[in-house]
């Protein structure tokens, strides 16, 4: 079953392959321009939003994913730097890019790694 996609990566679990999102997190905040005044207090302004930025986990194991090629499906879209849209738990979130994909290897074979954990991180593309 799909459980969601960021252009051709597609997050999916199913009996022969799990390929799923962890530790979701959205991040927003607001910009305020802040403006001295002679003798009193400074005053705001709000400026708008920051655009949105995301970051979730990835468990790849051997077992259930092909880990080398799922690392390079990640790769080239750091290095296209294209926006997609980016759906999670059947939510549309909007247009992102991939910006950082941090791998962190849990075990290792001779010539090939067995499980990684991999966070992606995406921002808003306006």
């Amino acid at each position: 079953m799909q459980v969601g996609s960021f252009g051709p990566l597609v997050f999916r679990v199913s009996d022969s392959e799990v390929f799923t999102p962890q530790d979701f997190r959205r991040r927003r905040t607001a910009q305020f321009a802040e403006h001295a005044v002679v003798d009193g207090l400074a005053r705001l302004q709000h400026l708008g939003t920051s655009l949105a930025e995301i970051g979730f986990k990835v468990q790849l194991d051997h077992t259930f994913t092909d880990v080398q090629a799922r690392l390079g499906e990640v790769d080239a879209l750091i290095d296209a730097g294209d926006h997609h849209a980016l759906a999670i738990a059947g939510r549309r979130l909007g247009r992102f890019v991939l910006t950082e994909s941090a791998e962190k290897a849990k075990s290792m074979a001779p010539g090939r790694v067995l499980w990684v954990e991999l966070e992606l991180k995406f921002k808003e593309y306006n």
